[in-house]
């Protein structure tokens, strides 16, 4: 299932082609987001692998999109969501 949602989540050696292309997921999400965002909507994303929440969030980063995170490890779940 990871493998469906980006090829980096699982270990394996990639080729230089498949780190270049990305995920095709990862891609339609960003621009889904952007779209989204765009219109002044607010966005609830789950993902049930933490991995996956770490790419997600790293391309948050690179766009410079605010978000807050809650994982299983989050302690204060009161102030990411407000």
């Amino acid at each position: 299932r990871q493998v469906c949602c980006d090829l980096r989540l699982v270990n394996m050696p990639l080729t230089a082609k498949a780190l270049r292309s990305g995920s095709g997921k990862l891609i339609s999400l960003m621009e889904m987001l952007e779209e989204l965002l765009g219109e002044g909507r607010r966005i609830l994303l789950f993902s049930q692998f933490t991995s996956m929440l770490t790419l997600i969030e790293e391309e948050l980063k690179k766009r410079k999109i605010a978000y807050a995170l809650l994982t299983g490890q989050t302690r204060d779940r009161r102030t990411p969501v407000k």
